[in-house]
């Protein structure tokens, strides 16, 4: 937190006394919170930390330093050292809202989400409109897998900061997978008119066109997040995605190719493949793509259903009736697209 400059005092006249004068200097001297923030911002964490370590020898109970000296620790990679400062802030100051949000973010990157949500609820019941408290606590809900709680903190923050692109592409990602489609759609496009250089920001609304089946507009988001960030390979994953749901199947299966030579592990990317070579009638290359793809992930249902799909593409129907009969019990959309799939084989 960085603390607002006094105002530079006037020159004392030739009246002044000699405390008027101690005053002045103690006025005019540089808030030690605020340059240290300048080292910071410098990358200077050295230097910002001496700052405040000088000033605490004065202040010992100032609990505006002691925060101070927890960012700058944590900005140099002492969680456990920024921990300790901001316990000792609260301390001094029990109900100091930053230090307890500091504490709960250290918790969430940790993966302590329990730690983080206390720690969160605590800064927000001191001040309920804190917006990064809200997309945190949001966060950590999410780790928990309190996703109705989660979108509450989410909606809250969007009210608080409807300019926070982080929040915005948060939320959109979240309406998407409740499929709250359309207002997913609304929420990307709010981030991608806040933020034109932010490729997460496109990727987001890429996915969330996917999603309503508007493939050209997904693919001209996934052409922007590109440009922007052309070694991404969840942007690359996204605009091959888009590229075969628009036709373009060689152009989605080069780029997948040179995709599983760095993502190997990646199933959605081996499935993506061989979806792109099906549909080249490539089939059995595009068969040990999909094999490679259950290799890696043999819960992945849409491969399964893919490979039957191919199967009778490559009039292999003994075989796709036999992959069919293994999507048993996989869920009822899952042995209606099996079905489907295989309609072809009773004609």
């Amino acid at each position: 937190m960085v603390l607002a400059v006094a105002p530079a005092c006037e020159k004392s006249s030739a009246s002044s006394t000699p405390q008027d004068a101690e005053d002045e200097n103690a006025a005019l001297a540089p808030d030690p919170v605020e340059t240290a923030a300048q080292k910071l911002a410098a990358g200077d964490v050295a230097s910002a930390l001496a700052i405040l370590d000088r000033a605490l020898q004065d202040e010992p109970n100032n609990p505006e330093l002691w925060f101070a000296k927890g960012v700058a620790l944590q900005q140099g990679a002492d969680q456990g050292g920024a921990m300790g400062a901001w316990e000792h802030a609260l301390t001094l100051r029990p109900e100091f809202f930053a230090a307890l949000h500091g504490l709960g973010t250290i918790h969430l990157e940790r993966q302590e989400y329990p730690a983080a949500v206390e720690r969160f609820n605590a800064a927000l019941a001191v001040n309920p409109e804190f917006a990064d408290a809200h997309y945190n606590l949001a966060l950590a809900l999410l780790g928990l897998g309190e996703r109705e709680k989660a979108a509450k903190a989410l909606d809250q923050a969007a009210r608080l900061a409807p300019t926070d692109v982080d929040v915005l592409i948060q939320l959109s990602d979240l309406q998407q997978e409740d499929g709250k489609l359309e207002e997913a759609v609304v929420t990307a496009k709010r981030a991608t008119d806040l933020a034109k250089n932010d490729a997460l920001a496109w990727a987001t609304l890429g996915r969330a066109r996917l999603k309503i089946k508007d493939a050209p507009g997904a693919l001209a988001a996934f052409e922007t997040a590109k440009g922007l960030a052309p070694d991404d390979l969840a942007v690359r994953l996204g605009w091959s995605q888009a590229a075969l749901k628009t036709g373009n199947f060689k152009g989605a299966a080069t780029e997948l190719e040179a995709l599983s030579a760095v993502a190997s592990e990646s199933a959605v990317v081996w499935l993506e493949w061989g979806t792109a070579l099906a549909q080249l009638g490539e089939f059995a290359p595009a068969l040990e793509k999909i094999d490679r793809a259950l290799a890696l992930d043999p819960e992945l249902t849409a491969a399964k259903v893919r490979r039957v799909g191919v199967l009778v593409d490559a009039k292999r129907c003994a075989e796709a009736r036999k992959a069919a009969a293994g999507l048993k019990g996989s869920g009822d959309a899952a042995e209606r697209a099996a079905r489907s799939a295989l309609a072809p084989c009773s004609r």
